[in-house]
């Protein structure tokens, strides 16, 4: 009901159905897209996806407190957060299916660590259990020649993630721009297709962060 009751929220109603984000930003608000749930047929999990917006929302407050120098929500959420990384980590060893392949899809994983060796964990083989990275589009591994240290990887990853949160639901009609009708038949990230992710890259910079009218080639970035 709080989710709903804001006029945000009212404006997901959409006759016997709820519109549920699909994303959340450290900020706990939604990005991305959104699911259209039928609520009758789906209480439980209308309910899930409540509690999520409720946490998230919450532990979003909490950081944007942290970040303006308030040590104790910082404290706060280091203690919310680390157990709960042992326990998932713990559960996603005994059931890795219950994730899907959503940690496929991303380019790093939490994992504890420790100076002691009975209270450290063998990460790579973790890592490897839950095949985090392998559905990323660009190559995640020892051997990939790009680096994540520079603004072009940090660029590319940013944009990677942007781009597949919006495969999921970002809403396209024909007044949308040329590159979001490409981003409805964007296919896998790959030497043949890297041409259509830069044009619908292009246009997502162009539209939601800067002027790229200046920006070069990939293929004369060397990267």
């Amino acid at each position: 009901m709080e989710y709903l009751s804001d006029p945000a929220g009212r404006a997901n109603i959409h006759g016997n159905s709820i519109l549920v984000p699909s994303g959340y930003e450290l900020s706990g608000q939604a990005i991305g897209g959104f699911w259209l749930l039928k609520s009758k047929e789906n209480v439980a999990r209308l309910i899930v996806e409540a509690l999520v917006w409720k946490s998230k929302r919450t532990l979003g407050l909490l950081w944007t407190l942290a970040e303006q120098g308030n040590g104790k929500c910082l404290l706060r959420l280091a203690q919310i957060v680390v157990p709960f990384v042992k326990a998932i980590n713990e559960e996603a060893g005994k059931n890795v299916q219950a994730l899907g392949g959503w940690p496929k899809s991303l380019p790093v994983w939490p994992v504890l660590k420790s100076p002691h060796h009975d209270l450290d964990c063998d990460h790579q083989r973790f890592l490897r259990l839950l095949q985090v990275g392998e559905a990323f589009p660009l190559t995640i591994a020892d051997e990939a020649r790009w680096t994540a240290r520079d603004p072009v990887g940090k660029w590319a990853i940013h944009l990677c993630q942007e781009i597949e949160i919006m495969q999921d639901g970002h809403p396209v009609d024909e007044e949308s721009e040329p590159w979001e009708h490409k981003l409805e038949q964007l296919q896998p990230f790959s030497g043949a297709t890297w041409k259509d992710w830069w044009e619908v890259a292009r246009g997502l910079l162009l539209h939601d962060y800067v002027d790229v009218v200046e920006i070069p080639d990939p293929a004369s970035l060397n990267v």
